[in-house]
C-alpha cells in the first residue's frame, strides 16, 4: 500500500504531518508514505505528480489554509481524474472541498494514537474495497444491443476478456451495435438465446486463440454460422496451431490478424469493414467540412487551432488558461474552443469552428472518451483530414485510431511547460503533414537567448525533461545535445543532466 500527504505547508503542525508519516511508515503492510517535506531531493512538481500516479491512497488535509493553496487544489484534482481513492482529513466539516465531500473522510482527533488506529483501520478498508472494484474492471463494457437495427454478433472465449471487451468497448463508442454473452456462463436455456442472436445478426465476430479454439461453446457457434450461412469474420488475437476442424470450416475464409497491426490500423481496417455492412449510412454520408480558404493576409497571421474537451474536465485542463497562453505565442493567430457543448446543428458548429482551424487539440480523458460531442468533434476532424494533436495525461485515454499519432504529455502543475510542448509539436506535426514546408517560429536564435529562457523555465519547475525543454526552444533533442556541447566549450553550464532530465547546477 502506498499513501500520499496531500496539505498546505501552514497545516504541517497543527496536523502533526511528521508524526502521521512516521506512524504510517512503521505499518508493516505500508511499503511507502509520500510526503513533500521528507522527499526534497527532487522538485515540487516532479514529486507531486509522479508520486500521485504511483500512490494507492491520497490523503487530502483539509483546512482553511489548504483551502487557499493551489498545490493542493491541483494535487486532489489529479487524483480525481486518476480515480484514486481520497481520505478528507478535517477537523471542520466546512473546509472539505464540496467536491469531496461524498468521499469517505475522517475527522482529526487530538488523541492521536486514537487517531492513527482508525485512520489505519480505514486504510484498510479502503484498500479492499479498491481491490473489490478492480476485480470489476472485466465486467462487460456496454450493454448488448437488443432492436431491429443490424448489429455485429461477437463469439468469444471467456478467458480472453481482457482482450476482447476493449475492442467491444471501442466498436461501440464508434456507433457500431453489438450483442455478445457479457461473460454469462451458457446454460442449455441461453443455448436458444444465443443461437436466435446469431441468426438476426449481419456479421459475427469470431475471436480467435489458443483460448477460443479449445472452447467448445466457441466452436459450437462456429459450427452454426457456417451451417446457417451467416456472415462471419475471424479475428485473430495471437499467432497459434489452428486445429484442423477450424481449419476446414475457417480455412478459406478472410479474416483480420489482430496481433501483427497496431490498434489504430486494427480499428481503421475492422470499422472500415462493419460500417458499411452495419451503418450504411454513415458511409454514405459523413460530416463534411467546409474547409475555409485563407488569404496570404490570414495566412501570415499565423495557425488556428481548435480545442476539443469535454466540459467535465475545463478545470482540470485549465482550458482558458491553455488557450491564452497558447495564443500569446509566435505563429498562432487564434485559439478556438466552446465553453458548452453544441445540441442544435452539430454540422454547423464542425464548419464555423474546424473550418477555420489548421489543426485540433484533443485533451483526452475518461470522460472525454464517453463524450458523444468530443468524439464526434475528433471523428468529424479525422475524416476531413484535419490535423489532430492528443494531449493526454494518460495515453490509455487517447482514442485507439489516434495512438500512433504525435501526443503531448499534459503536465496539471506546469502549464507554461505543457503550452511550449503543444506549441512546438503543432509545428512539427504541422511540417510532416503540409505538402510546403511550414516554418516553425522561432523566438529563441542566440544561444544566450536559449540559455536565459532555459533558467526561466528550470526557475518554475525546477526539473525539466529533455524532450520537452527542446520542444520549448523548438529544436530537436539532437540539436540540443549540439548545443550543450557548444555551451561547454564556452563557458560554464548553469544545469546538469541527469539521465532523461535537466536540474539546475
Amino acid at each position: 500500500m502506498r499513501i500520499y500527504l496531500s496539505y498546505a505547508s501552514v497545516d504541517s503542525e497543527s496536523f502533526q504531518i511528521h508524526r502521521i508519516f512516521d506512524a504510517l511508515g512503521k505499518v508493516k503492510e505500508i511499503e511507502k508514505v509520500y510526503c513533500w517535506e521528507n522527499d526534497t531531493h527532487i522538485d515540487f512538481v516532479t514529486f507531486m505528480a509522479d508520486s500521485i500516479r504511483d500512490a494507492d491512497i491520497i490523503l487530502v488535509f483539509c483546512s482553511e489554509g489548504s483551502s487557499k493553496s493551489e498545490a493542493v487544489k491541483k494535487e486532489w484534482m489529479m487524483a480525481t481524474y486518476l480515480n484514486k481513492p481520497i481520505v478528507p482529513i478535517f477537523k471542520k466539516n466546512d473546509d472539505v472541498p464540496p467536491l469531496l465531500r461524498p468521499q469517505i473522510g475522517m475527522q482529526y482527533n487530538e488523541n492521536f494514537d486514537k487517531f492513527i488506529s482508525d485512520l489505519i483501520k480505514l486504510l484498510f478498508l479502503l484498500i479492499s474495497r479498491n481491490q473489490e472494484i478492480q476485480k470489476k474492471v472485466l465486467e462487460p463494457p456496454v450493454e448488448s444491443y437488443h432492436g431491429s437495427e443490424p448489429y455485429a454478433y461477437v463469439s468469444y472465449s471467456h478467458k480472453d476478456k481482457e482482450i476482447v471487451y476493449p475492442i467491444i468497448q471501442e466498436l461501440a463508442r464508434n456507433g457500431i451495435r453489438i450483442w455478445y454473452d457479457e461473460g454469462i456462463i451458457p446454460t442449455n436455456e441461453w443455448q436458444s438465446v444465443i443461437a436466435d442472436a446469431l441468426q438476426k445478426s449481419s456479421i459475427c465476430l469470431c475471436f480467435l486463440s489458443r483460448n477460443a479454439v479449445e472452447s467448445r461453446f466457441v466452436g459450437n457457434e462456429i459450427n452454426f454460422v457456417i451451417s446457417h450461412n451467416i456472415k462471419i469474420l475471424p479475428i485473430y488475437l495471437e499467432k497459434f496451431v489452428m486445429p484442423a476442424q477450424y481449419e476446414l470450416l475457417l480455412g478459406n475464409i478472410q479474416g483480420l490478424i489482430k496481433h501483427v497491426f497496431e490498434d489504430k490500423i486494427f480499428f481503421e481496417k475492422l470499422l472500415g469493414f462493419l460500417n458499411p455492412l452495419l451503418n450504411p449510412k454513415m458511409e454514405e454520408e459523413p460530416i463534411k467540412i467546409a474547409k475555409k480558404q485563407k488569404s496570404a493576409e490570414e495566412k501570415e497571421k499565423g495557425i488556428i487551432a481548435f480545442i476539443s474537451y469535454s466540459h467535465k474536465d475545463g478545470e482540470l485542463f485549465q482550458i482558458p488558461e491553455i488557450a491564452e497562453k497558447l495564443k500569446k505565442l509566435p505563429g498562432i493567430s487564434e485559439v478556438l474552443y466552446s465553453e458548452k457543448n453544441v445540441v442544435d446543428d452539430f454540422v454547423e458548429y464542425m464548419n464555423k469552428m474546424l473550418g477555420a482551424a489548421d489543426i485540433m487539440l484533443l485533451f483526452c480523458s475518461a470522460n472525454s472518451r464517453e463524450s458523444k460531442f468530443v468524439n464526434r468533434e475528433w471523428q468529424a476532424a479525422y475524416a476531413n483530414d484535419v490535423p489532430i494533436l492528443p494531449v493526454f495525461l494518460e495515453k490509455k485515454e487517447i482514442p485507439f485510431l489516434l495512438r500512433s499519432i504525435d501526443g503531448v504529455l499534459f503536465k496539471p502543475f506546469n502549464t507554461d511547460i505543457t503550452v511550449q510542448s503543444i506549441h512546438a509539436t503543432i509545428f512539427k506535426k504541422l511540417r510532416k503533414q503540409s505538402p510546403k514546408p511550414v516554418a516553425t517560429p522561432q523566438v529563441v536564435l542566440s544561444e544566450t537567448e536559449m540559455l536565459d529562457k532555459l533558467n526561466t523555465l528550470l526557475a518554475m519547475a525546477q526539473e525539466i525533461y529533455i524532450d520537452d525543454i527542446a520542444n520549448a526552444l523548438g529544436i530537436t533533442r539532437a540539436e540540443f545535445f549540439n548545443k550543450l556541447a557548444l555551451w561547454g566549450k564556452k563557458s560554464r553550464i548553469p544545469f546538469k543532466i541527469n539521465k532523461d532530465v535537466i536540474l539546475p547546477s
